[in-house]
């Protein structure tokens, strides 16, 4: 059963593209396509972006953007390389935000927050890795 409070949005307005029901995103994210639930997720502006709250979507889109974030170093595009950090871990940190506010952290935090780190070892941020 879905909690009224894991959709803080009924639709999500996606730039470029026809409205999308946070349900079919939702699902998307649970069958594990996060290539799908990422690139929506980066089209949904920041703002619309930040309601959303459901584990699964939160996790794939880190998954996504943990995939892109190798794409983009074997490219060697620092400028892209260094968005796309900040947009991981801008969704790092909305996923902690959330299961903090709710007192309840999923199995999906503790994997993503591995990802995560894995990917800031990588890139030698190791600043960053203490604070996670």
């Amino acid at each position: 059963m879905i909690a009224s409070s894991d959709y803080a949005l009924k639709e999500i307005k996606v730039k470029e593209m026809p409205s999308f029901n946070s349900d079919q995103l939702r699902f998307m994210a649970f069958n594990g396509d996060f290539n799908a639930v990422y690139s929506l997720m980066r089209r949904i502006p920041s703002d619309e972006r930040e309601k959303i709250s459901d584990k699964y979507i939160l996790f794939e889109t880190i998954t996504g953007s943990v995939n892109k974030l190798n794409e983009l170093k074997n490219k060697q595009e620092d400028f892209l390389i260094s968005k796309e950090r900040k947009f991981l871990l801008n969704i790092l940190d909305q996923f902690i935000h959330v299961c903090k506010s709710n007192s309840n952290f999923p199995r999906h935090l503790f994997l993503s927050m591995l990802k995560v780190c894995q990917e800031l070892i990588q890139l030698s941020e190791f600043s960053l890795v203490i604070d996670y």
